[in-house]
């Protein structure tokens, strides 16, 4: 008769796991996470309402992308990884009789990391060819021209703040009455890795 051997089930406990965003967001924490071993979240993506971090109602249209770099002091740290602003705060902009202008580029920042960046422009009346094309001109040169300029942080920080957006509204104003000038989504690229 053959012998059976009895293995022991060992059972790892799980916990929670608190997820704090970076130092852009005062180290506040943005939720938890329930893991046997913390080092399995790494890598892992989270999207977050703006209000949740900051308390302020205003802020719920939009979501700010977190991505797990690691751990300290049983806390799991993150970097932001992006800036994008919900469907609907996009759909409260556009009503019928004005245009949108959009448009989607990839830029390096002045710390040489590539974002992809959404910028939309609506204006107060609806405009045609060539003041439409001048206004898509404008757009593109002025959102170059301040993201090539300044570093991930601070681009972030200044959509925070609504800063970009003001003096990107000022510049675009001298051209035709502009209702609303943002930026709709905004990614830092990753490199790949190869397997």
């Amino acid at each position: 008769m053959a012998e059976t051997k009895k293995t022991k089930l060992v059972l790892k406990k799980k916990r929670w796991y608190a997820i704090t965003a970076p130092k852009t967001f005062k180290n506040s924490e943005i939720g938890q996470i329930y893991l046997t071993d913390p080092a399995t979240a790494i890598g892992r993506k989270i999207k977050v309402s703006l209000m949740q971090i900051t308390g302020d109602p205003k802020s719920q249209n939009t979501k700010i992308e977190f991505k797990i770099t690691g751990q300290q002091e049983g806390k799991l740290i993150t970097e932001t990884l992006g800036y994008e602003l919900t469907n609907t705060a996009m759909k409260r902009m556009i009503r019928r009789g004005r245009t949108k202008i959009q448009d989607s580029i990839v830029l390096e920042t002045s710390d040489k990391k590539k974002i992809r960046i959404k910028p939309v422009v609506v204006t107060r009346n609806k405009i045609l060819g060539g003041a439409k094309k001048e206004l898509r001109r404008r757009m593109l040169n002025h959102v170059k021209e301040n993201i090539t300029k300044t570093d991930f942080e601070n681009i972030i920080i200044n959509l925070l703040n609504k800063q970009f957006q003001k003096t990107s509204n000022e510049q675009l104003r001298k051209l035709c009455p502009i209702y609303t000038f943002d930026i709709q989504k905004l990614r830092l690229i990753e490199p790949k890795i190869l397997s």
